[in-house]
């Protein structure tokens, strides 16, 4: 569908937005990881190693960079499930787990943050990995951790995400990002926030080129008084094959700037539901719960961490979540505004022109919207962030998203936010299926509420999605 710049229609209240090109996400808060945009498209990664090969080969070592722009990326390598022998598929379940120790001691780690994550404008859908946080020293700091390989696996890429300038102590730290594959390559995962190599990581990574890092500085950002954070795009290929338990890297401590690490994994075997393919592209569907992958023990041990970034959920909410969560037919799931365009973009790599009706991946009974800025700015919204939707079972207010179907009804919602902050309140707005793959949301003009009479849920702008 050709992308084109929409001007308001004649229907009164209706307001559509310009559809600039997908741009990059500001950067995240800091406690919940900065740097997972910075992933790029499947295909272009394996043709990019292609190229890389040839003229290491042609070239005799030459040093290659990649530089990424904007979206998610997924483990280009993961194999072909029909490729793999029987013994290596079966050895490697979540019934036969492949991973004996987590990748830091779980004395480190306070909680466990789900799958499904919600946080605009920079996570506009369901985020595909955990968030590990770690303990608290006490003074606050985070507790320093060493990282270790869950298992049998191999380092492919090791990236640098940002570069973190102390002027109060002169001192540079770098973001890592590692990608590895396990079982030959079934499955795939990466560690966002690792601070310092192995010593063998640091031997394959090779010297840091500060040209290279430079020319791929992609914004700045400042992390309190002194810290100047660079978002960087900067990434060697690597070949590094190490054992369970062999040493990866070091995060947290006083030295360090993030409370907690990113721990994403696919499995080539396992395929999520999802509405519209023209968003989730080939391989962006298989994301799973990575503590799924472990010993029993470890695996119990886990799941009694999962909370949000600061506190343990009740026992009977210590799920993993959801990243696929899209229901045909219903408002449930991940859109796009209408006429967005979808040719070569993926779900992780759009950042504008999305909205999410999912499930709270922290109290899942509950369930939670969030949307990116131009739709905040349209609809006349007070921010853009992610609001939580206790449900009801009957009537027209709040009824859960998977209930809402093309049969002409209107649906009234009102909300809290997520985080609360001084001057912040939930927001209230209407939902209308106008047909099985079309939505339309609506704001409330002031004054109403879903508290009025329905027949004054009449919206005062309105946007509609497709998928």
């Amino acid at each position: 569908m050709k992308q084109e710049t929409q001007t308001p229609t004649d229907q009164p209240g209706h307001t559509t937005p310009k559809q600039p090109e997908p741009s990059l996400p500001s950067a995240a808060k800091k406690h919940h990881g900065f740097g997972h945009f910075i992933w790029g498209s499947m295909w272009r990664r394996i043709v990019t190693s292609v190229l890389v090969l040839a003229i290491l080969v042609g070239l005799g070592g030459l040093t290659v960079f990649e530089v990424r722009h904007g979206g998610h990326d997924n483990q280009n390598s993961l194999a072909n499930p029909n490729s793999v022998s029987a013994s290596v598929s079966n050895a490697c379940t979540t019934t036969n787990p492949p991973f004996s120790n987590f990748p830091i001691a779980l004395s480190g780690i306070s909680t466990v943050t789900p799958l499904g994550h919600l946080d605009p404008p920079s996570h506009n859908f369901p985020v595909p990995h955990m968030y590990i946080n770690y303990a608290k020293q006490p003074n606050g700091d985070p507790v320093p951790v060493t990282f270790t390989a869950p298992g049998n696996i191999n380092v492919y890429d090791i990236s640098i995400i940002a570069k973190v300038n102390d002027t109060n102590t002169g001192k540079t730290y770098y973001d890592y990002k590692i990608w590895f594959t396990a079982c030959d390559k079934l499955l795939g995962g990466y560690f966002i926030h690792v601070y310092g190599l192995s010593s063998q990581l640091a031997a394959a990574f090779g010297p840091l080129d500060a040209n290279q890092i430079t020319s791929n500085v992609m914004g700045h950002e400042s992390w309190g008084p002194g810290i100047d954070v660079e978002d960087v795009n900067y990434t060697k290929f690597v070949n590094v094959n190490l054992n369970a338990g062999a040493e990866i890297g070091t995060a947290g401590g006083a030295a360090n700037f993030t409370t907690n690490f990113d721990f994403g994994l696919s499995d080539s075997r396992k395929v999520g539901q999802t509405a519209d393919p023209a968003i989730w592209k080939p391989n962006d569907d298989n994301y799973v719960c990575s503590l799924d992958y472990f010993s029993a023990s470890v695996r119990k041990a886990l799941y009694g961490k999962i909370g949000d970034f600061n506190n343990l959920s009740p026992a009977a909410d210590q799920q993993c979540g959801q990243v696929y969560q899209d229901q045909d037919g219903t408002a449930q799931g991940v859109w796009v505004v209408k006429g967005t365009n979808k040719t070569n973009q993926s779900v992780w790599s759009l950042n504008q022109h999305l909205i999410s009706f999912i499930h709270d991946n922290i109290v899942p009974h509950n369930y939670m919207v969030g949307f990116s800025s131009d739709v905040q700015q349209t609809l006349g919204f007070q921010d853009s962030s992610a609001y939580i939707v206790t449900p009801s079972s009957s009537g027209n207010v709040d009824r859960p998203f998977n209930d809402v179907v093309a049969n002409g009804s209107t649906y009234c919602y009102q909300t809290t936010p997520q985080y609360s902050s001084p001057g912040q309140s939930g927001i209230s707005f209407t939902l209308q299926m106008l047909n099985p793959t079309e939505l339309r949301m609506g704001a409330l003009p002031n004054g109403v509420s879903c508290s009025s009479p329905s027949s004054q849920w009449q919206p005062a702008k309105y946007l509609d999605f497709e998928r």
